[in-house]
């Protein structure tokens, strides 16, 4: 089956809409909540889930086109999927609930990731300190997205983004917290030393804290910036540890000096 650029496919009954061919070839627009049987090539049109809903891709699948998900719609592919050089994967976030404010790509078997990711807020609350998005599921991965576009955050927040090739996740965190642990402190300076000179993606780079691709003193200074900040209560602004001699020891890092570091030149 060959759904031509200008074309539309529109399911409007998930509970049995189903395309269901030997081969199925995009380069239009199919919309909706259903099912897609037969081995599928998105070449260059979109398909996207519908708000709440969920479109299944049965056979394996590839996609140089757009896959986009509006806020809480789902598109799982059952099997396979290889993204190409130009596809783009979309996300919009309208919340933190999976499922009904935003969406998710999943992937039964393997994903191959390139082209472009881009995220977009569709309206809600801006997300909170410690919040994650679970975007992407798969059984294993390889490859990165050649870009990612991420909207912007409240000051004194950033995106995490080391757990995208390994859990799907995207986290709203504190910059300098390069061990996740909602902290930043010695041991973040302990996993930059361990890391020291290493290259590779800023995605994936353990450490790379001001994400340049690079471990190095700049991603000291963004540590010494952010020293002892964690995350606040009721996941709301970033604040300091309460450093206090007699308060200090119910927190978790009474062992660590609360002098704040000095940022060092490079």
């Amino acid at each position: 089956m060959y759904n031509s650029a200008g074309a539309e496919i529109r399911f409007t009954d998930a509970a049995h809409a189903m395309l269901n061919a030997t081969s199925v070839t995009n380069y239009g627009l199919i919309d909706g909540a259903g099912n897609i049987v037969g081995s599928f090539n998105n070449v260059g049109g979109t398909v996207q889930a519908a708000s709440g809903q969920i479109l299944n891709v049965v056979s394996s699948a590839t996609s140089g086109g757009t896959l986009s998900r509006a806020s809480g719609g789902t598109l799982n592919f059952q099997s396979n999927l290889m993204l190409q050089s130009g596809s783009a994967v979309q996300f919009a976030l309208a919340g933190g609930t999976l499922g009904t404010q935003y969406g998710q790509l999943g992937v039964t078997s393997a994903l191959t990731a390139t082209g472009s990711l881009a995220v977009t807020f569709a309206g809600g609350d801006d997300p909170h300190n410690g919040e994650q998005f679970h975007l992407l599921k798969f059984g294993s991965e390889s490859g990165t997205f050649s870009s990612v576009t991420l909207p912007s955050l409240d000051p004194g927040l950033h995106w995490d983004t080391s757990l995208l090739y390994t859990q799907g996740i995207l986290r709203v965190s504190i910059p300098g917290d390069v061990t996740g642990d909602g902290i930043t402190n010695g041991l973040d300076i302990n996993l930059i030393a361990n890391k020291w000179l290493h290259t590779g993606s800023p995605a994936t780079l353990p450490g790379d804290a001001n994400g340049d691709g690079t471990v190095n003193g700049l991603d000291i200074n963004v540590i010494a910036t952010h020293w002892l900040q964690t995350y606040g209560a009721g996941g709301g602004r970033a604040r300091a540890l309460d450093t206090h001699p007699r308060r200090a020891r119910r927190t978790r890092i009474a062992d660590l000096s609360p002098s704040p570091l000095r940022k060092i030149a490079v």
